[in-house]
């Protein structure tokens, strides 16, 4: 149902951008000291999360985004978000493909 989509997407997210939350959802398995590093994940983590975004179906949760994100700062439309959705996913297939890790710096 659109709950556990929204949920899915929720979890994927909130480990990437734990800034927009709090400090519990940090992912640093390589508990790297730099401050710039935001997320580290190894290739096993990645390869989760992979699975997880392709097991999204963002289309599903369009009716209730028209309904509670009509003024989102981040995204001007639906069609923004399921393209960043999109975008995520394919990062995070190609590096499972490749069996990288993946590491986001923060950057000023």
């Amino acid at each position: 149902d659109c709950l556990s989509e929204i949920e899915k997407i929720n979890e994927v997210f909130s480990k990437l951008f734990w800034g927009w939350r709090d400090e519990e959802h940090r992912l640093n398995e390589l508990n790297c000291e730099s401050e710039m590093v935001e997320v580290a994940m190894q290739p096993s983590t990645v390869k989760v999360y992979a699975e997880r975004l392709s097991e999204i179906n963002v289309k599903y949760i369009e009716e209730k985004w028209a309904k509670t994100h009509f003024s989102n700062p981040r995204f001007n439309s639906f069609s923004e978000f399921e393209r960043y959705c999109e975008d995520w996913a394919t990062i995070f297939k190609e590096c499972a493909a490749e069996s990288n890790g993946l590491i986001i710096y923060a950057f000023g």
